[in-house]
């Protein structure tokens, strides 16, 4: 789980994860042109440690390379965690 939030830390791997989650499966090429990032060597770095941790994920289909949102292990550890985090809060009024 410390691996996911370590990648999670930094905003150019956040805003890969949103471009993925916004405009859905793309190759490494049109993933880094969407990105905010001086350098698309930075940029493709960013999306390998992604992959590396299992945030997006590589399918081959009709002989091309496609990033997906690894939504798995999103829900599972990030969602997981967010589940335990509200169950143990208090409940508190919008109004108090």
């Amino acid at each position: 789980m410390d691996r996911v939030f370590e990648a999670l830390a930094d905003p150019q791997r956040r805003q890969a994860l949103e471009i993925l989650s916004a405009e859905g499966p793309m190759s490494i090429d049109a993933l880094v042109a969407r990105m905010d990032t001086p350098s698309l060597l930075i940029a493709a770095r960013q999306v390998h440690q992604l992959e590396q941790v299992g945030l997006v994920v590589a399918q081959v289909q009709r002989g091309r390379r496609r990033l997906h949102l690894g939504v798995e292990l999103i829900r599972a550890t990030v969602g997981h965690w967010c589940g335990q985090i509200l169950s143990k809060s208090p409940s508190h009024s919008s109004d108090a």
